[in-house]
């Protein structure tokens, strides 16, 4: 049971704990921001003998992942088993205060530096409001000030050029320091999940954790080389050359979860024992894999921006761990590509998505045995809801259309080769582009509006040049008049992007919709051929 102990600690009794490495600052992710500004204006309170708050500890045994050094300080090493205490809140003034007090020039994130060395004491000032701690040597009197690491050390030789009264007030202010008492407020054997509450709720000013932030911590191993920062970053980095870098870290936690336990709520995933997680990562990351190669070849679409959920992946994952590593047999790829269809075009993972993870499990389990399932929650495929749905690059529903236009391997309009839809090209030109068949400048002046428009009925899969450089705002007619005028194989093309062309040469008979501008009749076909070729792929 955890409680909760008030207490204080002398400023130079916290530098020697943390050089022992009984103090430990818990490296939950977050970059360091005080400026000198606000260093020197901490360190003035403190001199002065003003309040700057209390430090949060949470002592415990368990071993995080915390900052290894500081500047010059490398932190110690507590002995296996003591006891430490990890700083919950403080973070930045515990920073501040040591790299001012020391001298020290403390990384940034971004690779720049802040250089502490050169604040200094004004010793003339005590008695004003202005400012002791400055930054440099202030103009009105440089030989009244000396740096402030020598004041916290009391050596050197600037520290010993101060003579008379000086002295005195320089001796003063150097006690005052070491000296300086600051409220601990310690919180004793709690839970992971505690003591990162506690830590959500006393930094107000900053975002709350992130479970990935607090499994960083608590998975962190240097005996097993473990560091999951490092793990996932380095997994992410294939997710980024196979163009399914949307499958983000907190779906491996969830996946891990889901392999170990039978749901993945964030409590299930803090509660995961560090050994038993470092143990499933390889076998999660495997799986992760097999997932992505099942959906990019099985399933047909390439890239993760066209998924519908990346929750879609951990599923198919989730399938590959029950099923041992093993590739699915014929009845269960048309069970997987059944589930995955249909949770797309019923937006499955809109809401509650953990929840629904652990029941697609138990989904997952059935597939693996070959057994159809009954999805009560799946919508019946109907022209309703495809007819006036909304284009949205973030929507789900509009990612399950394209994702299934994605499957037919749509060609470019003009040469007839396939559209790159991975964009990792490197002329953005030939980047896949979201086209609307009928332009919309160009039905604006029909009389149409945005809502009628912007449908993804409405939309195909080009590239980038021959979006805005060749089509523009030209009637459909006008532009597909030109294309059949240079492809050889131009009906071919357009049946792979589900839009009809029927053309007869010898009768000069146009039929479909295309050739007349007619919008209405288009969408009608589109809406027909869209459902026809899904439900070509659920059963």
């Amino acid at each position: 049971m955890s409680y909760v102990k008030t207490g204080t600690q002398e400023l130079r009794n916290l530098e020697a704990e943390v050089r022992i490495g009984q103090i430990k600052i818990p490296q939950f992710q977050r970059d360091f921001v005080w400026d000198l500004e606000k260093a020197a204006n901490l360190i003035d309170s403190m001199i002065r003998g003003y309040p700057i708050g209390s430090l949060i500890y949470w002592r415990t045994a368990e071993k995080l992942r915390d900052i290894r050094d500081l500047g010059r300080i490398e932190f110690g090493e507590a002995n296996e088993g003591e006891r430490v205490n990890y700083v919950l809140d403080g973070q930045q003034r515990l920073t501040s205060i040591l790299a001012a007090l020391l001298g020290l020039k403390v990384t940034l994130k971004d690779g720049g530096s802040r250089d502490f060395s050169g604040l200094t004491v004004h010793l003339n000032r005590v008695d004003e409001d202005l400012p002791i701690i400055n930054r440099g040597y202030p103009e009105d009197d440089a030989a009244c000030s000396i740096p402030l690491v020598q004041l916290w050390e009391r050596k050197g030789d600037e520290y010993d050029c101060c003579s008379g009264d000086q002295r005195t007030i320089r001796d003063e202010l150097s006690d005052r320091l070491r000296t300086y008492v600051i409220p601990v407020v310690t919180l004793h054997e709690a839970d992971l999940s505690v003591a990162t509450e506690v830590f959500t709720r006393t930094n107000t000013g900053a975002e709350p954790l992130s479970l990935f932030e607090i499994m960083v911590a608590k998975t962190y191993d240097p005996t097993q080389e473990f560091d999951l920062v490092e793990k996932f970053g380095e997994f992410h980095a294939e997710l980024e050359r196979s163009s399914f870098d949307s499958v983000q870290a907190t779906h491996i936690l969830q996946l891990i979860a889901l392999m170990l336990r039978d749901d993945c709520k964030d409590r299930t995933i803090l509660n995961i024992d560090r050994n038993d997680f470092i143990k499933a990562w390889p076998n999660a990351i495997n799986n992760m894999r097999l997932a992505i190669d099942h959906i990019r070849t099985s399933l047909q679409i390439p890239v993760s921006r066209l998924l519908p959920y990346p929750a879609l992946a951990v599923v198919v994952a989730v399938f590959f761990h029950l099923n041992g590593g093993k590739p699915p047999n014929g009845n269960q790829a048309k069970l997987l590509a059944d589930f995955f269809w249909k949770a797309g075009w019923s937006e499955r993972y809109s809401s509650a998505a953990g929840s629904k993870l652990a029941q697609d499990k138990a989904t997952m389990a059935r597939i693996q045995k070959g057994k159809r399932t009954r999805f009560e929650w799946a919508e019946k495929i109907e022209a309703s809801k495809l007819e006036d749905a909304w284009f949205s690059v973030s929507q789900a529903f509009s990612k399950t259309i394209l994702a299934l236009l994605a499957t037919s391997k749509p060609r470019k309009y003009d040469s007839g080769d396939l559209v790159n839809l991975r964009n990792d090209w490197m002329h953005r030109a030939n980047s896949m582009n979201f086209h609307h068949v009928f332009p919309k400048a160009f039905l604006k002046k029909e009389g149409y509006e945005d809502w009628e428009i912007n449908r993804v009925l409405n939309i195909s899969l080009v590239d980038d040049f021959l979006n805005k450089r060749v089509i523009g705002a030209r009637s459909p007619s006008d532009y597909m008049e030109e294309f059949y005028d240079q492809s050889e194989n131009f009906d071919e093309t357009m049946q792979t992007h589900l839009i009809r062309t029927d053309y007869d040469d010898d009768d000069e008979d146009q039929t479909a919709s295309i050739w007349f501008d007619d919008y209405d009749s288009f969408l009608e076909e589109r809406v027909s051929d869209v459902l026809e070729l899904l439900k070509e792929k659920v059963l």
